[in-house]
């Protein structure tokens, strides 16, 4: 993990402590007054009784009653401060990972299923209980448990190593508890993610499911999933009863021994009935935080578990944004320097491929036979896929030299699968931005367009809710609509269409390669499309073959091979 990976998952881990001076001092002030109960219990029993002392029987009584209501009282407070601090850092935390999430390298964050992502997502609650919630108050209120045992040793004196005895058999207990924990959360972990990437693959694909009449089969995927989980989760729920009984058994049986312990005392002469009760309740304050930090060592097996998911995340390539470069535009040139690509499979699409695009030019993408990389090409000509080696350079510079929000902003990718988001058509053409300058550009793409007359013929107008799924009652060529009204509204210097127009209608077609047209003069455009209409538009062609990239159209096209240089050659022959 690099240093930068490395402090993300430090900043997510640790922030913020709830050990603040004030939760320290409320935790000082409550455990003083959890004193006064078993203080006050000695000198009845050893003073007001044997003196038949009414009136300090009254002041005792009404001071243990203000001790408890004070201790009440802290402790809601200390509560509501720690709350406080939680929700502070969910929402900080959930910030730094979203904006990792942003910037993370598609091809790395695509690699892994969404289930993993959200599991990751997850981790964040587990590390807050752990870093902002009840651990911190413990680890506040576990140096008092000096104290009880103290005041143990001077009421009592040798009942405190029979306290000091059970303390020792609660710490090996609660070690061996976790360590049996830690691998049944590991298991459920596993399981968990199992179950999530099934019900993701189900909900996303109901329709296919039932089109092919998968139900059954699923049904038993999920039966065996779900055996698996229920297994796991009942030896976990037996693991933690079994814990929580033999702390339970510590307790009473630590209070019943300082009980037997103290009477022999009683009986030899060496203590009091009131000692005896005032030990007896420090025995179970004492313990109290011991056995809270029990049940919490096996919950923080989980919280290592979530400690290793967020360093998964921090782990995740990122594309650097922000401190680059920012122009008012690029003048649209595009140049290929000894690229090579390859996705995660391994399968590597170009290698030390060289060429170049000028400013305002318009050039088709194409391919020979089967041969695929015309998207590939594309998402790399729009900075959403970075290179394994090489560099792609926009007007003469660097793409790394560039703010990368700055970069993309410039850059407007015609998707065939294009991306909606929950609300109204106007939030989804707008990209939830609500700038006046903003509104009216998009307004004047979608007149010329047409998605504005195409959308005036539905009741609700822009104002349309977008769904998914079977909810979803929108015309295909509205929603194709949509994403181009979206990147064309931002004025780009440069357009990639990458088969955007498949389910478009012949309005909206002619529409959009008229637009297309018009921005030639001041726009570079990219296109990949079988349609002559706007295969017409392009001033060059680009071939993309098995062994070759080629400029030109057809068979006959010149060409070189692409494992020495992959380089584009003009109509005569001459490297470009």
């Amino acid at each position: 993990m690099d240093a930068e990976a490395g402090s993300f998952a430090k900043d997510i881990e640790n922030i913020p402590s709830a050990a603040t001076p004030s939760i320290v001092l409320a935790s000082l002030i409550s455990n003083l007054m959890a004193t006064g109960l078993p203080i006050a219990i000695l000198i009845i029993y050893d003073r007001v009784l044997p003196n038949a002392s009414e009136y300090t029987l009254g002041l005792l009584t009404a001071g243990v009653l203000a001790a408890l209501a004070i201790d009440v009282i802290i402790r809601i407070a200390r509560g509501a401060i720690v709350s406080h601090r939680a929700a502070r850092y969910s929402h900080r935390a959930f910030l730094g990972v979203m904006e990792k999430v942003f910037a993370a390298d598609p091809r790395s964050f695509q690699a892994e299923s969404t289930a993993v992502h959200l599991e990751r997502l997850g981790a964040i609650d587990a590390i807050r209980e752990s870093r902002a919630g009840y651990l911190p108050q413990l680890l506040v209120d576990f140096p008092f448990f000096v104290l009880f045992v103290a005041l143990v040793f001077l009421i009592g004196g040798p009942l405190g190593f029979v306290l000091l005895a059970f303390v020792g058999f609660t710490a090996i207990a609660a070690i061996v508890s976790g360590l049996s924990v830690r691998s049944r959360m590991e298991a459920r972990q596993a399981n968990n993610s199992a179950q999530s990437n099934f019900l993701t693959e189900v909900l996303s694909g109901i329709s296919t499911i039932k089109s092919y009449a998968m139900e059954p089969l699923m049904k038993r995927r999920y039966e065996r999933v779900m055996e698996s989980s229920a297994t796991i989760t009942a030896n976990l729920i037996q693991g933690s009863i079994s814990a929580q009984a033999l702390t339970n058994l510590v307790t009473q049986a630590a209070q019943i021994s300082i009980v037997a312990a103290g009477s022999l005392a009683v009986i030899n002469g060496g203590m009091t009935i009131g000692g005896i009760a005032a030990c007896m309740l420090l025995t179970g304050r004492a313990l109290q935080p011991l056995n809270r930090a029990s049940m919490l060592w096996s919950q923080y097996q989980s919280v290592r578990i979530a400690k290793q998911r967020i360093r998964e995340l921090a782990a995740m390539p990122t594309i650097a944004s922000g401190g680059g470069i920012v122009r008012d535009s690029l003048h649209g040139a595009i140049e290929f320097r000894d690229v090579t690509f390859s996705y995660s499979n391994g399968r590597t699409v170009f290698e030390n491929l060289s060429l170049a695009v000028e400013p305002a030019e318009t050039v088709l993408i194409s391919t020979r036979g089967n041969w695929g990389g015309r998207s590939t090409l594309l998402a790399l000509a729009g900075h959403i896929l970075l290179p394994d080696r090489g560099t792609v350079l926009y007007d003469n510079v660097e793409a790394e030299a560039f703010d990368d929000e700055w970069l993309r902003s410039r850059i407007a990718y015609l998707g065939p699968n294009p991306a909606l988001f929950e609300g109204t058509i106007f939030d989804n053409i707008t990209g939830f931005d609500p700038s006046p300058e903003h509104i009216a550009e998009v307004e004047d793409v979608a007149e010329e367009l047409g998605l504005t007359e195409a959308v005036s013929k539905l009741p609700m107008g822009f104002q349309t809710e977008v769904r998914a799924g079977a909810g979803d009652t929108l015309p295909a060529s509205i929603r194709q609509q949509i994403p181009i009204v979206r990147a064309l509204a931002r004025l780009p210097d440069i357009v990639l269409m990458d088969e955007c127009n498949s389910n478009l209608d012949r309005d909206a077609d002619d529409r959009l390669r008229a637009a297309l047209a018009r921005r030639q003069t001041s726009t570079t455009i990219l296109l990949v499309t079988p349609r002559p209409s706007f295969q017409a538009l392009a001033h060059r062609e680009i071939t993309i073959g098995s062994d070759e990239v080629a400029d030109g159209a057809g068979d006959d096209a010149p060409a070189v091979e692409v494992h020495a240089e992959l380089r584009v050659v003009g109509a005569g022959g001459a490297a470009q």
